[in-house]
């Protein structure tokens, strides 16, 4: 059971050459379809255009019965382009709709559902198909009625007493105040409808971001971001990215600051498209403003706008955006002030991630450099995060080489010798919280580098981490034991059995080791000899199911089905020989 729908609008605009059409349901897209005016450049400029109108059916069995469909129309400057501006909408419960004749007409309204003089919506053409009388089937809906009404009774009492007790809330002096009025918003909406929601909730975010006052426009910035992920892909659209537009435009640094903070969320909510033709030139003239702050935000958004939009897609377009985001980091990093610079280096790990084989070799080389740029370009704890991303860096920089080249094995650090450098300089750092973070990781960059790089380049550096002053990295280190010793070479793993003997021996008043240890068992299982299997690992593991500690032999115990399945498959290997 289809509708059928023939859609046009009367009164065209006189700048326009059609009309884009889009019908949906709370966030459900049902239709969409443009329908272009025929105003040929040959006609007489004095004859008004004509709408040229389609026919098209939406499935009834996409339709929920219970929810108001809503059709919202913009305008259309030339063929190319899919959307313009807004011309109007109509939010109607489908009971009522489908009591509408063929050529009948219906207010176009705005937002808030206000009618709008002049402006109408037409039906050229609204049949059920196969045929069906059209005014039956509100019969077929009625039974839905009193549970709308139960619902619609409850729905008043939110929408007549708690939303404006709430609205009073967010614009209190006390700012603890205004922030949990947002929560609660927010919890509001969620359980609103959507015409409801624009009803109510928007126009309050509405009449905030066009107050005069400062805290109330930062109040808005924040609900919109907030209320991105209930409000859909289509809401934030058509409401959230030009509200957000229009206060990052704002004459006040402090509305500014709060606009371009909600961007990233907005923009992963309303898709790539809007990300990168609405946010991304508004996001771009931000990263220039005059105040550090406003800019310092900018790249805190950075890592997240870059995730909303095609910046990492394959294809020119990808390329083209990601290359926009790589030259916005350039012009951080050699920004005047020193807190955008120190922000800057922070998230580029992460962009260079979420670039992905994107990334330009230019980022790749700043990131490089972290660790030996001097404390008057940025702070010393950049270092931190340049350990910290470390491993997606150098397997982002794997990838894209081996794609660009075709070539494979070998892993980042053969390919960029930087990396290297930039690791061994980060393994020298005197400050735990650095080797920490790479005691930690260790054995993911093994297996991105490759047993033979780990052999050479990583032995050292593990090693050490075993044997660090600090407790934090010593234990980092044995959470990724089996994983490292299982990158190397089988020629050099056994040597680590005494290290785990040594290791157990030595920690008998700190037992987190041995549960270290313990928990690294079932993949200690997998990579030794059969003989080292027998004689080391079951040793061990009865060793350490006989421990003081529970929680040391329940990780043990918890690998003795790993350790039997370990040898049964060494006797079947001996038999079959």
């Amino acid at each position: 059971l289809n509708l059928q729908l023939g859609i046009s609008t009367q009164n065209p605009p006189q700048n326009g050459v059609g009309v884009f059409l889009k019908i949906s349901q709370q966030r459900n897209l049902l239709h969409e379809t443009e329908i272009i005016w025929d105003n040929d450049e040959d006609d007489d400029a004095a004859v008004a255009p004509q709408l040229l109108w389609k026919q098209f059916a939406v499935k009834f069995k996409n339709i929920d019965v219970k929810m108001p469909v809503k059709i919202v129309c913009w305008t259309k400057e030339n063929k190319g382009q899919k959307t313009s501006d807004f011309l109007g909408m109509v939010v109607m419960e489908l009971s009522k709709l489908l009591q509408y004749t063929s050529k009948s007409s219906i207010p176009l309204c705005n937002r808030f559902n206000t009618p709008l003089k002049d402006h109408q919506l037409r039906l050229e053409v609204i049949a059920m198909d196969p045929p069906l009388d059209i005014r039956a089937v509100p019969n077929h809906l009625h039974h839905h009625h009193h549970h709308a009404a139960a619902a619609t009774k409850e729905q008043k009492a939110i929408t007549h007493k708690l939303i404006p007790c709430i609205q009073k809330l967010l614009i209190d002096e006390d700012a603890v105040v205004r922030e949990k009025a947002c929560e609660a918003l927010v919890k509001v909406a969620s359980v609103l409808d959507e015409e409801q929601m624009q009803t109510n909730v928007l126009t309050v975010v509405l009449l905030l971001a066009h107050d005069e006052n400062e805290q109330h426009k930062i109040i808005a910035a924040k609900l919109l971001s907030s209320l991105a992920e209930i409000l859909g892909p289509l809401l934030c659209s058509e409401f959230c990215a030009p509200e957000l537009v229009h206060l990052a435009d704002d004459p006040k640094c402090s509305v500014r600051k709060a606009a371009v903070q909600s961007f990233g969320q907005v923009a992963k909510i309303a898709g790539a498209d809007v990300a990168k033709k609405k946010l991304l030139p508004s996001f771009r003239q931000m990263a220039k403003d005059q105040v550090w702050s406003v800019r310092k935000s900018v790249v805190e958004q950075l890592v997240e706008m870059a995730a909303a939009s095609d910046a990492a897609a394959a294809g020119a377009a990808g390329k083209g955006t990601a290359a926009v985001y790589a030259q916005m980091f350039e012009d951080f990093a050699n920004d005047g002030s020193r807190w955008v610079r120190n922000s800057a280096f922070e998230v580029l790990g992460r962009l260079i991630f979420t670039l992905g084989e994107n990334s330009t070799k230019s980022l790749l080389q700043w990131f490089c450099k972290i660790p030996t740029l001097a404390s008057t370009k940025i702070d010393q704890e950049c270092n931190f995060f340049c350990a910290y991303n470390f491993p997606a860096v150098s397997m982002t920089a794997a990838t894209s080489s081996s794609s660009s080249s075709g070539a494979g094995g070998g892993g980042s650090f053969s390919r960029f010798p930087e990396l290297l450098t930039a690791y061994q300089q980060l393994c020298k750092d005197t400050r735990f919280p650095v080797r920490r973070a790479l005691a930690c990781a260790v054995h993911e960059l093994a297996h991105i580098a490759g047993p033979r790089m780990t052999e050479e380049h990583l032995l050292g550096p593990f090693n050490k981490f075993l044997k660090d002053p600090s407790s934090e990295v010593r234990e980092g280190v044995l959470r990724g034991f089996s994983h490292f010793v299982a990158a190397l070479p089988p020629a050099r793993r056994e040597v680590y059995l005494n290290e785990i003997w040594q290791i157990v021996r030595g920690s008998q008043r700190a037992w987190r080791y041995r549960e270290c240890v313990a928990k690294q068992l079932p993949g200690l299982c997998r990579i030794f000899s059969a003989k080292a299997t027998r004689n080391s690992i079951l040793t061990l593991l009865f060793y350490l199911c006989r421990d003081d500690v529970a929680s040391v032999r329940r990780s043990a115990a918890l690998a003795l089905s790993h350790l039997l399945s370990r040898l049964l498959q060494l006797e079947k290997e001996e038999e079959g020989r």
